[in-house]
């Protein structure tokens, strides 16, 4: 019989899941027990990594009745909202939107306070990442005004961090050439045919967009790091400084300092506790193989899994899976 490791590293090989188009409401099958996970593009980190979740979870499927299929979705917002409508059981998003989304702020100003987001666990920092072309010259965010930036679609975390970034430096739309939403599978080819001069992406590093960008496009990685991003980490909690070495890309010969949040895995209060339970027991009962499905994910901690990033109350199902192996006090 496969191994849940072999399970696993088949999965990485091939990456065939289910992609499937948004509805109103909730696939599930004959028996009500199939369900969405939402995602974002399939050259970013969160697919890989929510894709590795859910074939955990459909790997006890004959125990546990449930049936996951993960969504490449527009990213964090799209995923966020899908909770809200009840199209996703689970989602994965970035700790400053899933904080937004609680409390009704920045993108979730005129829905509202989603007081029914739950948290379930954390998984892999992301620093807010821009590539540029090389022979713009720009080391810095400063020197890529008045060029072509592609910023994330409309409804992507890339999006939402980028313009609380402008809002910080007090930017607007005009002082760039332009701002585009191209989706990330999309954004590398961009850069090459010199039809944007650079790209933006939220994402876990090591990421094989970013390399194709570095790599195929001549791209180099441009640094955020200013008193306006300095000041966004000391007032906001889900924020913190990052910087990639020289060592991370070939071709990249400078360290580069950022900033970023983290990738938390959310559900609505109404997402059944026996699902977050045994998808969150799944991935803590087999973290040795979770943790070395993705370089972004070997650092990962188990206790810092519990409680990073979450700033939406902890899901039952969670919570009660945590208390039973220590990680959570009564």
């Amino acid at each position: 019989m496969m191994t849940i490791q072999q399970y696993l590293k088949t999965f990485l090989g091939l990456v065939v899941l289910s992609c499937m188009a948004l509805s109103g409401t909730v696939l599930a099958d004959s028996n009500g027990r199939q369900f969405l996970f939402g995602s974002a593009g399939v050259n970013g980190v969160y697919f890989p990594v929510t894709g590795a979740i859910c074939r955990l979870m459909n790997a006890y499927t004959h125990e546990h009745g449930h049936e996951c299929v993960v969504v490449s979705s527009g990213g964090s917002v799209h995923n966020l909202n899908g909770l809200r409508s009840n199209t996703f059981r689970v989602g994965i998003a970035q700790s400053d939107l899933h904080y937004q989304s609680y409390h009704g702020e920045g993108r979730f100003a005129d829905q509202g306070a989603h007081g029914g987001l739950r948290s379930m666990f954390s998984v892999h920092a992301e620093p807010i990442t821009i590539v540029a072309r090389r022979e713009l010259g720009a080391q810095q965010i400063e020197e890529l005004l008045g060029r072509r930036i592609n910023i994330g679609p409309a409804n992507s975390g890339t999006n939402a961090t980028f313009s609380v970034l402008m809002d910080a430096m007090g930017l607007a739309e005009s002082d760039f050439d332009s701002l585009n939403t191209l989706r990330p599978e999309e954004q590398a080819r961009a850069l090459c045919e010199d039809r944007v001069d650079a790209i933006v992406y939220t994402v876990g590093h090591p990421s094989s967009a970013i390399a194709s960008a570095i790599s195929d496009c001549d791209g180099v990685l441009v640094s955020i790091d200013n008193e306006a991003v300095d000041s966004l980490i000391s007032q906001l909690p889900y924020f913190r400084s990052i910087t990639l070495p020289a060592s991370l890309y070939e071709g990249q010969d400078r360290a580069v300092t950022t900033f970023g949040v983290g990738a938390t895995i959310v559900a609505a209060a109404e997402t059944e506790e026996t699902l977050v339970y045994e998808m969150t027991r799944r991935v803590f009962e087999n973290f040795d193989d979770f943790s070395t499905l993705h370089p972004a994910l070997v650092t990962l901690d188990r206790q810092q899994m519990v409680s990073d990033g979450l700033t939406a109350p902890l899901h039952s199902g969670a919570a009660r899976y945590f208390r039973e192996v220590g990680l959570l006090e009564d």
